[in-house]
């Protein structure tokens, strides 16, 4: 089939900090939007502790259509994705927050 059809949406992840805590569910539930687009949606995890090079980094990050992704480090990738790629970073609500003092 054609491949232009699809669109590669990755989730980040961190193994220690700032991990994504239901990114299995999150995963799932990307995966079922392509019952409501006109693209058929591929929904990956992205973790770049779990990669070997910078290259496979480079590799990961070019193909995807979209990046969703935890407020951290790990957003910094979003640097290699497409030119027509989406960026989405969370900012978890966090209690008690007051003008920079976490």
């Amino acid at each position: 089939g054609d491949t232009k059809e699809w669109k590669i949406v990755g989730l980040t992840q961190r193994t220690y900090r700032r991990t994504w805590l239901n990114l299995s569910e999150s995963i799932d539930a990307c995966d079922k939007l392509h019952n409501v687009s006109q693209h058929k949606v591929a929904c990956i995890e992205v973790n770049v502790e779990k990669t070997k090079s910078p290259m496979e980094q480079l590799l990961l990050h070019g193909k995807l259509d979209g990046l969703i992704g935890v407020h951290g480090a790990q957003m910094t990738q979003a640097i290699l994705l497409p030119r027509h790629a989406h960026v989405l970073e969370l900012l978890p609500w966090i209690p008690h927050y007051s003008r920079g003092k976490w």
